[in-house]
C-alpha cells in the first residue's frame, strides 16, 4: 500500500484534461483501485456520478483539513466555512467550478516539503478533538486517492457504453467532468499523498486495505 501514491503519480501523468480523458484506459494497476477492467456496469451511470461526488467531496474536505492542520493557530472558522462550501456542492460540475477555491490550499501542501513534519509537529500539541480531526483527514484521504484513481479509470469505459447517441451528450459531459476532476486532484496532490502511510503511523491511522470498501471518517472537532 506504501507504494499506491507513486503509482498514482504515472495515473495524472496519463492525462489531466477532459480531451486526455480516453488515455485512462491504459493506466497502471493501483492496490485499492481495482485491476484491469471496470467494475461499473454500463448503465450505473447514475450510481458513479454519485460515488464522484462523494469521493471529490471527502478529497477537498481531507485536503482543507490538512492544510488548517499544517499551520499554527490555524484559521478554523475559515476551515468551517471551507468544508461547509464543499459539502453543499451537489455534484461534480459544482465541485469542478468550486476547484479554484480550494486550490491555494492544495498547492500549499503540495508544494511544502516541510507539510508532513509540520503537521507531526502540531498534532503532537493539539487537542484531543484536534487529534480526531487530523486522524480522519489522513485516512480519508487515504480512501480518496485510490477511489478517485479507480473513477478516473471507470470513467472512460463508462462512455464507451454510452455511444453517439444525442440523448446521452449530458451524461458524457457529467463523466468527461468528472474524469478531468480526479485527473486534477490526483495530479496536484501526489507529492503531499506520497507521504501519506508515513503520517498515518504518527496520528495512529491504519492504511486501509482495501480504500474501496473501508468507512469514511466522520469530520468532529470543529
Amino acid at each position: 500500500m506504501n507504494k499506491f501514491i507513486g503509482l498514482a503519480v504515472c495515473v495524472a501523468l496519463a492525462g489531466v484534461s477532459t480531451g486526455a480523458a480516453a488515455q485512462f484506459g491504459g493506466m497502471p494497476k493501483l492496490p485499492g483501485s481495482g485491476g484491469g477492467g471496470s467494475s461499473a456496469p454500463a448503465g450505473d451511470i447514475d450510481g458513479y456520478l454519485a460515488r464522484s461526488t462523494e469521493t471529490a467531496k471527502l478529497m477537498m474536505s481531507a485536503v482543507a483539513i490538512l492544510d488548517y492542520a499544517k499551520t499554527p493557530n490555524g484559521d478554523k472558522a475559515a476551515l468551517k466555512a471551507k468544508l461547509t462550501a464543499i459539502s453543499s456542492k451537489k455534484d461534480t460540475k459544482e465541485l469542478n467550478a468550486y476547484k479554484a477555491e480550494i486550490e491555494p490550499q492544495t498547492k500549499a501542501l503540495n508544494d511544502d516539503a516541510n507539510a508532513v513534519a509540520a503537521i507531526q509537529a502540531n498534532y503532537a500539541k493539539a487537542s484531543a478533538q484536534e487529534k480526531a480531526l487530523i486522524s480522519a483527514a489522513v485516512l480519508n484521504m487515504l480512501i480518496a486517492v485510490p477511489r478517485a484513481v479507480k473513477l478516473a479509470k471507470d470513467g472512460p469505459e463508462l462512455l464507451k457504453g454510452l455511444g453517439s447517441n444525442p440523448a446521452n451528450l449530458g451524461k458524457i459531459g457529467k463523466i468527461k467532468g468528472a474524469v478531468e476532476l480526479f485527473a486534477s486532484q490526483v495530479g496536484s496532490t501526489a507529492k503531499f499523498a506520497s507521504a501519506l502511510p508515513s503520517l498515518a503511523k504518527t496520528v495512529k491511522v491504519v492504511v486501509p486495505a482495501n480504500p474501496q470498501t473501508a468507512t469514511v471518517t466522520t469530520y468532529n472537532g470543529l
